[in-house]
C-alpha cells in the first residue's frame, strides 16, 4: 500500500505492507516541531482506491499555571509552575511570562528541557499600601493560561 502526507509536519514511510488474512496495518508517523497548527491528510492508495484523514500537528503548551502561595505579604515571593501538555520535544520549549500590575514580577520567560513536563519561575512582589491582584500569564505554542497572586499589606 502506498503512503503519502499532504501535512508539511508530518512524514510517512513510502509504504506500508499488509499481511496476508489482515485488512490494516500499522505505521510510524514521524513529525516536527511545529509553530503554530498544522492539519493535512495522510492519504493510503491501494489498487485504485484511496483513503485518507486528516492529521493535526499542533506545538506543544502549558495545560496549567499554578502559584505557590496564592497570596503573599508584599515584598514576599510565591513560586509559578508551568505545567506542559506534553513533555518538551524536539527541543526545548520557551514559555513567556507576563504580570498585569508592577508590584509583581516575572521572569520574561522560563525554557523546560526537552523531555521535561514542568517548568518553575519566581514572582517577586513588592510592599503595597492595599491588597493589588496580579495576573500572570503563561504563553507557549499559542496557549494561554494565567492564575491570579493577591498581595497584601
Amino acid at each position: 500500500m502506498v503512503l503519502l502526507s499532504a501535512n508539511s509536519a508530518a512524514t510517512v514511510p513510502p509504504t506500508v505492507l499488509i499481511p496476508e488474512g489482515q485488512n490494516s496495518a500499522d505505521f510510524p508517523i514521524a513529525t516536527t516541531a511545529v509553530a503554530a497548527a498544522v492539519t493535512g491528510n495522510i492519504k493510503a492508495k491501494f489498487a485504485g482506491t484511496q483513503k485518507s484523514a486528516a492529521l493535526t500537528v499542533r506545538p506543544i503548551g502549558p495545560a496549567s499555571l499554578s502559584l505557590s502561595p496564592t497570596s503573599v505579604v508584599g515584598g514576599s515571593p510565591s513560586t509559578g509552575t508551568v505545567t506542559l501538555d506534553l513533555p518538551a520535544a524536539p527541543g526545548n520549549v520557551t514559555v513567556n511570562l507576563t504580570s498585569s500590575i508592577g508590584a509583581a514580577t516575572v521572569p520574561a520567560s522560563i525554557t523546560i528541557p526537552v523531555g521535561e513536563t514542568v517548568g518553575t519561575f519566581t514572582v517577586s512582589t513588592t510592599v503595597v499600601t492595599a491588597t493589588k491582584s496580579a495576573v500572570i500569564k503563561a504563553a507557549a505554542g499559542g496557549v494561554n493560561k494565567k492564575a491570579t497572586l493577591t498581595i497584601t499589606k
